[in-house]
């Protein structure tokens, strides 16, 4: 088992490097007045997650920018929120005008569809950026359900501060947000705190790990490395499916109203190949991912075209399909 000792300036590169270039788990043990730390390298077929710690904290981003959004498009309130259905179908039929706060609503097309799904809720939707808030209450107008949704701009790290103290909702929503940031439990704790005695928080977020391709080639292996890697090198979890559970103890919830579960995507008609692979190949040759690769030196100029390639391959194979686990959180408040 081999041991390193490097100049802690050189911690988080090494860590992205050795995990994306050999496919292992790395071990960073240390402190930062010494200014060196040691490595304890596991040749096992896992990315670490661990760095991600180090990125800033209480930090809301959304690391992907809001350029290659198309594939959010695709969401709705059956393909993404199938979980939640039931419980708002219940509440909608016990409580008159019940609300719900849709954090990270992004586009706004999951949004728009649980106003079109339960015309009697009352929605408030948030998101950092006032640009995709534009494009979120275009949508809702577009398809007539703009009089049940309002729409604001909100940090995810302080709800109060756009909300209003007080203020609760009978349903707190997010879809595929804490796998964005560094501190999950932190936000957690802010979307229990405005959910009502009572109330349900519903959580869903990919698990990258779990990402199955078919044909399974090399180089689609070699970008799910960089994808992972540079997720978390942002400041996101990459693997925030899967401790769901855990994060809402920590944050407060009881273990006995947690209920928890798994559901997947699968993109593989034309159209879906054609929005989630020209998503994947244009990140990497002209996203935040690039720029990521790029900066932490895990991946050069023309080993990301090779990857932008595959993908073009992949959407023109009519067999072509990929898969993805996400875990999927259900908390009565």
């Amino acid at each position: 088992m081999p041991v390193l000792v490097v100049a802690a300036a050189t911690v988080k590169r090494m860590q992205y490097r050795l995990a994306y270039a050999e496919g292992t788990r790395v071990e960073c043990h240390g402190d930062d007045s010494k200014s060196s730390f040691v490595f304890t390298i596991w040749r096992t077929p896992l990315i670490s997650t661990a760095a991600h710690t180090m990125a800033s904290p209480v930090t809301a981003t959304y690391a992907p920018g809001y350029n290659t959004t198309t594939h959010h498009e695709f969401r709705t309130a059956h393909n993404s929120a199938a979980y939640l259905l039931f419980t708002l179908e219940k509440l909608c039929a016990t409580t008159a005008n019940p609300t719900m706060l849709d954090v990270g609503c992004g586009s706004g097309t999951i949004t728009a569809s649980f106003a079109q799904l339960f015309p009697t809720l009352r929605i408030t939707a948030v998101d950092l950026s006032p640009e995709i808030l534009a494009r979120a209450k275009e949508h809702a107008e577009t398809i007539g359900v703009a009089d049940i949704v309002t729409f604001r701009p909100a940090n995810v790290y302080d709800l109060t501060a756009t909300i209003g103290t007080g203020t609760q909702f009978d349903v707190v929503h997010a879809h595929q947000m804490l796998v964005h940031l560094s501190e999950p439990v932190k936000a957690m704790q802010q979307l229990l705190s405005v959910a009502k005695p009572g109330g349900w928080l519903a959580c869903r977020d990919i698990c990258m790990r779990t990402f199955s391709f078919y044909p399974d080639t090399a180089i689609m292996q070699s970008w799910l490395r960089l994808q992972i890697a540079t997720h978390d090198a942002a400041g996101g979890s990459s693997n925030a499916g899967a401790p769901l559970g855990a994060w809402a103890v920590q944050a407060g919830a009881s273990r006995e109203k947690v209920k928890l579960g798994m559901g997947s995507w699968m993109y593989a008609s034309p159209q879906e190949r054609q929005v989630w692979g020209g998503t994947f190949r244009d990140r990497i040759r002209s996203g935040a991912m690039r720029s990521k690769a790029l900066e932490l030196r895990i991946a050069s100029d023309e080993e990301m075209e090779q990857m932008a390639i595959e993908w073009e391959r992949w959407i023109e194979n009519e067999n072509g399909c990929c898969g993805s686990l996400h875990g999927e959180l259900l908390v009565q408040v």
